[in-house]
């Protein structure tokens, strides 16, 4: 890596960390709170059950496309792989399904945590399904939300009024709500969901880690034990490190 770096510097690019040249952008810290299931334990053991299922599934038949490399009919290979592709295709239907039966779930303990936060000043919340973002905002009518079906205008309004004061707290979609956004009044992030791709995350957090903000960063994933959540959370945390 560090050969690597040294050619890309002395031929074609010259990369700076956003921490060395904006120094009034300070580190951020990641935290994952690991919560009781309690009222969720059912829709946590059904997804972990299926889980394992899934990837029992996959790894048969990753094993049959091994085999499948010896044999002299090339048909079998590609047949092979076929099924491997629709085994995990199928797999991600049904695990992102579950998943989502999870976050219904959790939501009291996101509001939970939530309210905790916003003792201590203006929050931004992150989720996945529109479901989830509706019945966080419900539970804290106080709130003002940003989803894919937010229209320009009203999503500009969101904005300024979190920004202005006027609300303390901003709920949106990891990907609508993710990008292009200044939210530097809040200094304290929490994730309901998480996303699969570590890249989207980690924009996500940088609508508050950004040019005026003055606080250091806190990013909170709020997953419950022995969920599926947990395990993607401690993945990202780690892969945002490295990429960091």
């Amino acid at each position: 890596l560090g050969e690597l770096q040294q050619k890309l510097r002395s031929t074609c690019l010259i990369r700076r960390l956003k921490a060395d040249v904006l120094t009034d952008l300070p580190s951020k810290r990641r935290q994952i709170l690991v919560l009781a299931p309690n009222g969720a334990a059912g829709a946590v053991a059904a997804e972990a059950a299926a889980f394992q299922q899934f990837e029992k599934g996959i790894e048969d038949a990753a094993f049959a496309v091994e085999v499948s490399k010896a044999s002299d009919d090339p048909d079998e290979y590609s047949d092979a792989v076929s099924r491997l592709r629709a085994a995990e295709a199928h797999a991600f239907e049904e695990i992102a399904a579950i998943r989502h039966e999870v976050a219904i779930a959790k939501v009291p303990a996101v509001v939970e945590q939530v309210q905790l936060a916003l003792e201590q000043g203006p929050v931004v919340v992150f989720a996945h399904h529109r479901d989830v973002i509706a019945a966080i905002s419900e539970a804290i009518p106080e709130s003002v939300t940003i989803t894919g079906g937010t229209s320009m205008t009203a999503r500009d309004e969101a904005v300024r009024s979190f920004q202005a004061g006027e609300v303390d707290l901003l709920i949106g979609n990891i990907q609508a709500a993710g990008v292009g956004l200044t939210l530097t009044r809040s200094s304290h992030v929490i994730f309901a969901e998480l996303d699969w791709v570590p890249g989207n995350v980690t924009q996500a957090e940088d609508r508050t880690h950004r040019i005026g903000q003055t606080k250091s960063v806190l990013v909170q994933h709020i997953v419950l034990d022995g969920s599926l959540d947990q395990r993607l959370a401690e993945t990202i945390v780690r892969k945002q490190s490295v990429i960091d």
